[in-house]
């Protein structure tokens, strides 16, 4: 258990360096695939406010492929509907009865090489039972890995998702 908080502690700080870099091109900083999700539940508002974190040079070719032509990620009208359909393909959260709850577009801003994706789950459930799928880019990178970190009042969970892997209990 120990060994999996320093993996991801480290990730995170490698994910958190590459993202606010300045000095070197983004290109030489992107030499792993990686992706970085921040889930917080808002008791007051029964909301699960999340905040996916993607490199650009990730989600351009995604939605190139996914979409059949050339898109910018600022300009081209159909890059938000879609990438909340790869999402709602990818980042999936279950009740307690496997019911994949709806995502909602916030919105999405970009840092420097990263997108930050803003979704929201309404959920007013307990949160017992419930599980996340988090298989972002799988398709892609064998090496891709996903950190999800979830705070549900004074709880915090960590996940860690690698190539293969599916739900994990909440």
């Amino acid at each position: 258990m120990m060994r999996l908080k320093i993996f991801q502690i480290f990730w995170l700080l490698v994910l958190m360096v590459c993202a606010t870099a300045h000095i070197f091109p983004a290109r030489a900083l992107h030499t792993f695939h990686t992706s970085l999700t921040r889930m917080d539940y808002n008791a007051k508002d029964k909301n699960i406010e999340i905040n996916v974190q993607l490199f650009n040079h990730d989600v351009q070719p995604m939605l190139e492929r996914r979409l059949k032509k050339r898109v910018d990620l600022e300009k081209t009208a159909e890059v938000d509907p879609e990438l909340l359909k790869y999402l709602e393909e990818n980042l999936i959260f279950q009740n307690k009865k496997s019911e994949a709850q709806k995502l909602k577009w916030i919105g999405k801003e970009f840092a420097n090489d990263v997108v930050h994706v803003y979704i929201e789950i309404p959920f007013a459930e307990s949160f017992e039972g419930a599980k996340l799928q988090n298989t972002i880019f799988f398709e892609s990178f064998p090496e891709q890995t996903n950190l999800v970190i979830f705070q549900i009042g004074e709880k915090k969970i960590d996940l860690l998702y690698k190539s293969g892997d599916k739900f994990k209990d909440l």
